[in-house]
């Protein structure tokens, strides 16, 4: 032992060394990390923040629209702008046929009266109404386990929402891709809160165009 006062031999000065540089070095990874952590942290929430004003503009312009065409039509537009996919769908279900049919997408492709119909829990946009739940896929034309099959030529990525309003199912709002793995997790929270306003929109058209129906029933 060395006693107090008594002079530090060599190797006790190069084991002190030694310790202080590996404590240094393990302070400065520490610190290091950190500094990129807080920096990631900054970048990611200045992102959410991003993503959350675009949101809120998005949505907003729905406000000023009477139509509920129109109103779909914009909100598949808007979807495609927020979250950087290919394509987007809407499928409301109709209450009588208990079945969901294609009324919007963009770019546009031909809705008709005979347009694709899904029954509850048929093919992605039938299971998604029914469960209630996100899907999203990074290679959906691989999924097996659902009917109808993705075609594999257009789609490889998948993004499924459910619209909910006044805890009803009012249909589900979909986004693609043919990237392999498009979505992040992020992807699908703001499909979902996008799907979210679009129910509000939905609802609110839906009862002007029901005010004004009684209103020329009176006149």
């Amino acid at each position: 032992a060395v006693s107090a006062g008594a002079p530090l031999g060599l190797e006790q000065l190069q084991s002190d060394g030694l310790v202080y540089g590996v404590n240094c070095s393990v302070l400065f990874v520490i610190m290091a990390n950190s500094f990129f952590l807080v920096r990631a942290a900054k970048r990611s929430s200045e992102a959410l923040y991003n993503y959350a004003e675009r949101l809120r503009r998005t949505a907003g312009d729905l406000d000023l629209l009477a139509s509920l065409d129109l109103v779909l039509k914009k909100a598949t537009e808007r979807v495609v702008e927020l979250t950087g996919a290919e394509t987007a769908s809407i499928h409301l279900l109709n209450d009588v046929q208990k079945s969901l049919h294609l009324v919007a997408s963009f770019p546009p492709r031909a809705v008709g009266k005979r347009s694709e119909g899904f029954g509850l829990g048929e093919g992605i946009a039938g299971r998604v109404a029914q469960t209630r739940e996100v899907y999203r896929k990074g290679r959906a034309d691989l999924d097996k386990a659902l009917r109808p099959p993705i075609p594999a030529e257009s789609i490889k990525s998948l993004c499924v929402a459910p619209i909910i309003g006044s805890g009803r199912v009012l249909g589900v709002l979909s986004i693609d891709s043919s990237r392999p793995d498009r979505f992040a997790e992020y992807h699908e929270f703001l499909l979902q809160a996008y799907a979210h306003a679009l129910a509000d929109q939905i609802q609110r058209v839906r009862l002007q165009e029901a005010l004004q129906i009684m209103r020329d029933a009176g006149s």
